[in-house]
């Protein structure tokens, strides 16, 4: 799974939006979806599909500038040209942070981690944050790196405008 977070590292309501690799019987799946926090609920957006290469712009706007309560998510395949929003009722978003991820799931509603597959790189191209102050830059972020049973699986890379993420 990749997504943009709004709020999900240091605040207690977040909303992400993202897309969700489903992989079976070697056939892959991309479904668009978007999930609010602390509840965990997650929908998918039904009327937007994905392919692998498929280029994909993201966008969360909190709907006021201090103590949104609520967002809009909007998902644009660029190689399509398939679009889709949603406006969200979240909580109390503080926007102190924006995510960038790359994220294994759980399997089929257990606590169990899935095993994670090698997803190639995934670039997040053109990223930018803004805040009541101004653009905030992405080059110094934190990172994360996927770390299950203790062996680092990702290379996480960011520069001005970007944010790369490479399984090893």
């Amino acid at each position: 799974m990749s997504l943009v977070g709004l709020g999900a590292i240091s605040c207690e309501n977040a909303l992400t939006v993202g897309i969700d690799l489903t992989l079976q019987n070697d056939s892959s799946s991309f479904t668009a979806f978007y999930e609010i926090f602390p509840s965990g609920e997650a929908f998918n957006f039904s009327d937007i599909s994905f392919a692998a290469g498929d280029i994909v712009t993201v966008n969360i706007t909190a709907a006021t500038a201090t103590n949104a309560t609520s967002g809009t998510a909007f998902i644009i395949n660029q190689s399509t040209g398939q679009t889709a929003s949603k406006h969200i009722h979240t909580g109390s978003m503080c926007g102190a942070d924006v995510e960038w991820t790359v994220q294994g799931l759980f399997e089929n509603g257990t606590t169990t981690l899935a095993p994670i597959v090698d997803f190639g790189t995934v670039d997040f191209t053109d990223v930018s944050a803004e805040t009541l102050s101004g653009p905030v830059g992405v080059s110094d972020a934190a990172i994360f790196d996927m770390e299950p049973g203790h062996t680092v699986i990702s290379s996480v890379t960011v520069s001005s405008s970007s944010v790369g993420i490479d399984f090893l």
